[in-house]
């Protein structure tokens, strides 16, 4: 499915974004459907590192980490790409245990 499309989505908004000193347009999407899909392993790692390392508190963390996820462990470009942003010592500290066996620490 292309990244653009979702099943559960209306077509993307495009609205413009001031934020001072930048402009920005942003991608807003509408829910169709109530269905409520699991998140996949990649996003819910990128979700938990986030609250971390926003001090959220550690009932909420706890909560994220209770999230089943899909357990579909396929080369994730995109998760590489964003792993290869972090610094070198944070990239292997995975929050889903689960993605350590699939090579995205050297990312």
């Amino acid at each position: 499915m292309p990244r653009n499309q979702c099943p559960y989505c209306t077509p993307p908004y495009l609205f413009p974004f001031v934020w001072k000193p930048m402009h920005l347009t942003c991608r807003s999407y509408a829910t169709i459907s109530h269905q409520v899909g699991r998140p996949s392993p990649h996003y819910l790692d990128i979700i938990l590192r986030g609250a971390i390392q926003c001090n959220l508190p550690g009932t909420y963390i706890d909560q994220l980490r209770n999230v089943e996820h899909t357990a579909v462990f396929d080369n994730c470009t995109l998760y590489a790409k964003v792993l290869s942003l972090l610094d070198p010592s944070d990239r292997g500290k995975f929050e889903v245990k689960e993605l350590m066996g699939y090579g995205f620490s050297e990312a």
